[in-house]
């Protein structure tokens, strides 16, 4: 039986987004169960359990496999959408098939693609840092995606991840800036950009609520 029933990590998803799931499965009886594959399967608008479309689950699956009395198993799974997705409502769900064939279907969760926003360079996977507190002599590191959803190719001149500290501006600063940036590009249509940097605080730095973008 399900243990940790289905989550996903977005309800909202756009062309370049990946969206990401976890499930857990527990064996609760008091013998051994053998299942052939755990998969999270996902469906999109107009599609139905039994007549698919079913090349939309989300990838890996867990294949044959024997859970002990008690054992638990866990699936995490993954599917990047692009612009060839139809969009609308969508729904996700996990599944196993037991020994003898037989699938066993858990509950649905629903998610929604969207067009991305109309021509551009938009944030496809947003900034993320590794930590929300930090002390003199810590790193913070930042990571931000971006994708050109247009046409046609992009210019940029340089891609930063921002600090500010207590009292600062985005235009005024004073600039802390995260290190390194991204020199001047052209980005294709479809393509990501990706930056990943890092500041090193030290006891100089002023105390406070600071923000990055």
């Amino acid at each position: 039986m399900i243990s940790t029933p289905l989550t996903l990590d977005k309800t909202n998803v756009v062309a370049g987004d990946t969206l990401g799931s976890k499930v857990t499965y527990q064996n609760i009886s008091s013998s051994p169960i053998s299942v052939q594959a755990i998969v999270i399967a996902g469906w999109p608008p107009g599609g139905t359990d039994a007549g698919g479309p079913y090349q939309f689950d989300l990838t890996p699956a867990l294949g044959r496999q024997t859970i002990p009395p008690g054992g638990l198993v866990t699936l995490n799974a993954t599917r990047a959408f692009t612009a060839n997705d139809p969009t609308g409502s969508w729904y996700a769900f996990s599944t196993y098939q037991d020994d003898s064939g037989v699938w066993y279907k858990g509950p649905n969760v629903g998610f929604t693609l969207a067009q991305p926003p109309a021509g551009g360079l938009v944030i496809s996977t947003p900034l993320t840092l590794d930590k929300t507190n930090v002390v003199a002599g810590d790193t913070l590191r930042g990571t931000v995606t971006y994708l050109n959803t247009s046409s046609s190719p992009i210019s940029v001149q340089a891609v930063t991840i921002g600090g500010r500290p207590p009292g600062g501006t985005n235009g005024a600063g004073p600039y802390y800036d995260l290190t390194p940036t991204l020199a001047a590009q052209t980005v294709p249509p479809g393509a990501t950009v990706t930056l990943a940097a890092s500041r090193a605080f030290t006891a100089g730095d002023p105390t406070g609520s600071w923000y990055a973008f």
